[in-house]
């Protein structure tokens, strides 16, 4: 900044740039790029999303029908099963991910209209993070294409 700062020529070129870094714009500017620069895109955020939708859906559809028949027939014959898996734990698993669906979707939506993820039952937020040009130090429509990445993991998340 210092190397940036002897190139300006008029006292306006010096008072802009002392304006603009003093708050930290600057700074927050360049960290928010950077930090969406390393954040994958929605695509990849969409893929990610339907194979830990699969994912979920495995191991309560397969896996535990195919541990808890295998278990049942060990026993049927005679050899000790010591880690038993039940048939009801596929719908504990199920009700589980269909409540958090049911709950997240909500904060997902709130999170991308607000870029920020909603508060957990009695969290507070600290008013930085309400001030949306805090959120988006880049303003207008580059500033919201370049936050995407970060808007879509918040909205995941």
């Amino acid at each position: 900044m210092a190397k940036f700062g002897r190139t300006l020529r008029t006292p306006g070129q010096v008072s802009r740039f002392v304006g603009d870094t003093a708050n930290g714009k600057i700074r927050n500017a360049i960290v928010f790029y950077y930090v969406n620069a390393l954040i994958s895109g929605p695509i990849t955020h969409l893929r990610y999303s339907v194979g830990n939708a699969i994912n979920a859906l495995w191991t309560p559809i397969v896996e535990i029908p195919v541990a808890a028949t295998s278990g049942a027939i060990r026993e049927a014959l005679g050899i000790p099963v010591t880690d038993r898996v039940h048939f009801a734990e596929a719908t504990a698993q199920l009700y589980g991910l269909a409540k958090g669906f049911r709950e997240g979707i909500p904060a997902a939506i709130e999170a991308w209209k607000y870029w920020n993820s909603p508060p957990l039952p009695g969290e507070r937020i600290p008013n930085r993070m309400i001030d949306q040009s805090l959120l988006i130090p880049i303003p207008g429509r580059i500033g919201k294409v370049l936050g995407t990445p970060g808007r879509t993991v918040g909205s995941i998340h």
